[in-house]
């Protein structure tokens, strides 16, 4: 399991659905055991392979095509110029 960390901004990658998922759960019960608790709602999930159902806590997480880490779309798809219109459009 590797992972990229931002202050409360996490991208965890994995090998597999079931290491992600077994990760994505374990983060979830040591949050709880910190005080601190996961947002389902921001959690979604996105693969160069197939989709495979994940669930932490009894939620199913969504797949998404992309989706923006620390202010960058992420993708896996050569999306360059609808990245440029996105940040234009911020200003």
């Amino acid at each position: 399991m590797e992972d990229l960390r931002f202050a409360d901004d996490v991208v965890v990658f994995g090998r597999s659905p079931r290491e992600l998922e077994s990760v994505l759960q374990e983060l979830s019960t040591q949050s709880r055991t910190a005080g601190l608790s996961m947002n389902m709602t921001k959690i979604k999930l996105v693969t160069n392979g197939l989709q495979s159902p994940i669930t932490v806590d009894g939620t199913i997480v969504p797949y998404v095509n992309e989706y923006v880490y620390l202010g960058q779309q992420v993708c896996f798809e050569d999306r360059m110029e609808r990245e440029i219109q996105r940040r234009i459009a911020l200003t």
